[in-house]
């Protein structure tokens, strides 16, 4: 062949079992989290170098042909419970590499990659990646709980895919997945791309703390990430990004990856977690996920300790993951070392590496030698909580295992010994009070703001006497007394008069209390607003006005928040205030929010897989049409039975359901979402079963969830929702006292009786189905 060899590579690789990275749908539940990664990239313009996807469809073929498909199920069984896993993936484990993958899925695995020439002129090698589904997702890091192993010889290509697959089933991976609550195995694709010798290697965290963070090493990135050596620190700041301190790096390089922050942070709808290669003068792209929150920096812990003043400081290193901890000193050089740790000791070491998860949990503190802000040590202390401080050179030899030491995970300091902690410093909730200590403190510049308050408790913690306030009553007067949206309008007029009424006395009360000139009644689209305003002005109460009746009313904006001298966590109560101020702008921002809703990339996080297919089975769909009156009328109303053509379809999500019950009851519900929701105009929102996965068809759910976004933007149609889900539950309710109770009262039902029930039910739990879908 002659030509692209990305050309030569699709034309010689049809296979479901191999992907390449230029693939149209990089669906996760296919190619698992960095290989649908490395898809979006590509697809996306990004340098990447060159490689494939074997998808997860070999691993199961590969089990299937060794016989290992039920030693898969068990191992699930015991994860799902609460059995021991030490050994339960030996059994795997030695098939694995007793086996051979079968010739019908490692022929399409070397026609690829000899298609993409990735041994041509190579001298570096492959490097064959793990590709978990739960791998790089936003969710969880699995950092270093999987392999990666680089190959210099074809020979080594084969046994080396099933050694990452083999990883998925060791004792470490089946411990962590227990630990972050996962009841199934983690479905394994295996990323295979040329290995590129890098100059310098690194990760970048695109916003971490308000900046961005790259973290930098001589050579390839793995030492870094592993935590073998303390990587050199590089962080980006302002709107341009641009480098704090100069370093290693060159400018233009510096440059390359602050472009690449913005773009990959624009493309993804979120910061990511970025690894780069610096390879022939260029920056290259080997992954980019969402930031996990292991990835997020955990600060404070509650306040210093008292006595910190006067504590001795003994080692000083990165502060790689916020909070407290004080224990004794215990010494790890080795995973038997680490796993001897005692609850409640601080683990020192020279690094973590993954083995050691389990021994972490147990610390209250981690303590390394090497390591940077991205090494293992770091992300798994944030992921589990911990105060943790790495790269101080020294830990191991400076501390005595058995001594007292407190750690300082934000600050990157170790005291000697136990620092007595300052008593009534546990977490709790906010309270009205410190949310108003913190207004006031902000507010001293700008003495014309005048707060808009959401309730009457509110108010009643407003600490000083103010000229005027404005207060949305919606909150108040929604409340209900079991905790459900209070549905003044389906409400007898003389009763919700009365409620109002009462209402208002008492916030007349609490001016007065209060000594407030003027409270602004300013009712929410939510409410019934003219029977709130009819109320106020019927009193003629001096203290309580509608907010614009007058002259006086102040004017709602946007105040800067750069304006208020402690920035926007000391403003939780009200970022809104009045005009006269100087430099506030008026309210904006609701165009820029629906634009934003719309676009289903960010606001999902993720690109769905998509099929071309036609419409499902006419025959099997108007038996249910039959049974289900309402059903069958929609898509009557619609011609589906004329639809023909093939269209998109979406994996919007990758849950297996097998029931035929369960596909009954769900397929109908989605599919009358348009209808219940009142979208009058709008075509069912079609469904269709794809490898026991449901589907959205492309087109009929963009429709309706531009419907949604537009619809949840309404005061008057959320407040209608809001009744319509209360009636639904009574509704069911209704229906529901027609179906036995009794096994003997379900055994003297007949087929015709059972059939009768259904239909009755149907329709509420649709209705139920959508209203809940939709919220």
């Amino acid at each position: 062949m002659s030509g692209d060899p990305v050309q030569q590579a699709e034309m010689t690789a049809r296979s479901p079992l191999v992907e390449l990275f230029t693939c149209d749908t990089p669906d996760t539940a296919r190619l698992g989290g960095k290989g649908a990664s490395l898809c979006r990239l590509q697809k996306s313009g990004y340098l990447v170098p060159p490689g494939f996807v074997i998808t997860i469809d070999a691993f199961h073929r590969t089990c299937e042909a060794l016989g290992l498909s039920a030693a898969v199920a068990r191992v699930e069984h015991v994860l799902s419970g609460s059995g021991d896993l030490a050994g339960a993936g030996e059994e795997i484990i030695a098939g694995l590499q007793a086996g051979r993958l079968p010739a019908d899925v490692l022929d399409p695995i070397h026609r690829t990659v000899d298609a993409l020439g990735l041994w041509s002129n190579n001298r570096s090698g492959i490097i064959v990646r793990s590709s978990a589904t739960v791998e790089d997702s936003a969710a969880h890091s699995f950092a270093g709980i999987f392999e990666s192993i680089p190959i210099t010889a074809p020979g080594a290509l084969e046994p080396t895919v099933r050694a990452v697959w083999e990883s998925v089933f060791s004792p470490r991976a089946l411990a962590y997945c227990r630990e972050v609550g996962l009841a199934k195995i983690p479905a394994m694709a295996v990323v295979v791309q040329r290995f590129i010798a890098a100059e310098r290697s690194g990760v970048m965290f695109t916003t971490f703390g308000g900046r961005t963070l790259v973290e930098h090493v001589e050579g390839d990135c793995e030492k870094l990430v592993k935590g073998e050596v303390t990587p050199e620190q590089l962080w980006l700041s302002g709107p341009r990004r641009e480098a704090e301190t100069s370093g290693s790096l060159a400018a233009v390089h510096v440059r390359e990856l602050a472009r690449l922050a913005d773009t990959l942070e624009s493309r993804f709808g979120g910061p990511q977690d970025v690894e780069w290669v610096l390879y022939e003068g260029q920056i290259q792209v080997v992954q980019s996920r969402p930031i996990t929150t292991s990835a997020q920096i955990a600060d404070g812990g509650g306040p210093a300790p008292a006595g910190i003043d006067e504590a001795i400081v003994v080692l000083t290193g990165t502060g790689a993951s916020g909070g407290w901890g004080t224990g004794a000193v215990h010494l790890a050089f080795n995973i038997e070392d680490a796993l001897a740790v005692s609850s409640g000791q601080v683990l020192v070491t020279p690094m973590t590496n993954p083995d050691m998860v389990v021994a972490m949990r147990k610390s209250v503190a981690i303590v390394t030698d090497v390591g940077g802000m991205i090494c293992h040590a770091a992300i798994v202390s944030r992921e589990l909580g911990l105060p943790c401080v790495v790269g101080t050179a020294k830990a191991t030899t400076t501390l005595v295992s058995g001594e007292a030491v407190t750690v300082a995970g934000s600050a990157g300091l170790v005291y000697r010994g136990a620092i007595a902690r300052l008593s009534g410093t546990a977490k709790r909730a906010a309270s009205w009070s410190d949310i108003w200590s913190r207004w006031t403190a902000a507010s001293v510049s700008r003495p014309g703001i005048v707060p808009i308050v959401p309730t009457i408790e509110a108010l009643e913690a407003m600490p000083d006497r103010r000229s005027a306030v404005v207060l949305v009553p919606d909150l108040d007067l929604r409340r209900h007394s079991t905790g459900i949206w209070a549905d003044l309008e389906g409400m007898p007029v003389a009763a919700s008069n009365a409620l109002i009424d009462d209402y208002l006395d008492r916030l007349s009360a609490v001016a007065r209390q209060k000594g407030l000139a003027g409270v602004y009644v300013h009712p929410h689209e939510t409410l019934p607003g003219d029977r709130v305003s009819e109320r106020v002005r019927r009193r003629q109460d001096p203290v309580l006005r509608i907010h614009g009746d007058d002259p006086d009313s102040p004017a709602l904006v946007l105040v800067p928040v750069g304006a208020l001298p402690e920035g926007p966590a000391a403003v939780p109560l009200a970022a809104l205030g009045i005009a006269p101020a100087s430099g506030a702008t008026a309210l904006s921002g609701m165009d820029e929010a629906r634009a934003a809703a719309l676009d289903t990339l960010k606001f999902f996080g993720h690109e769905p897989g998509s099929h071309r297919s036609g419409m499902p089975g006419m025959a099997w769909r108007r038996s249910w049409w039959t049974h289900l009156p309402e059903y069958g009328r929609f898509h009557a109303e619609h011609a589906t039975d004329r639809t023909q053509g093939e269209f998109t379809w979406l994996e919007v999500r990758p849950e297996l359901v097998i029931s035929p019950l369960l596909k009954s009851l769900v397929q109908p519900g989605f599919e009358m979402v348009p209808r219940v929701m009142g979208f009058r105009d709008l075509p069912p929102m079609h469904i269709k079963w794809m490898r026991c996965r449901y589907h959205f068809r492309s087109d009929t759910f963009a429709t309706v969830w531009r419907a949604i976004v537009e619809a949840s933007w309404s005061g008057e149609y959320m407040a209608d929702l809001m009744r319509r889900v209360r009636a639904s539950y009574d509704q069911l309710a209704e229906v529901l006292v027609l179906f036995p109770r009794t096994a003997a009262q379900r055994a003297a039902l007949s087929p015709a009786q059972i059939e009768a029930l259904i239909t009755s039910w149907w329709p509420r739990w649709v209705e139920f189905f959508a209203l809940c879908w939709f919220i």
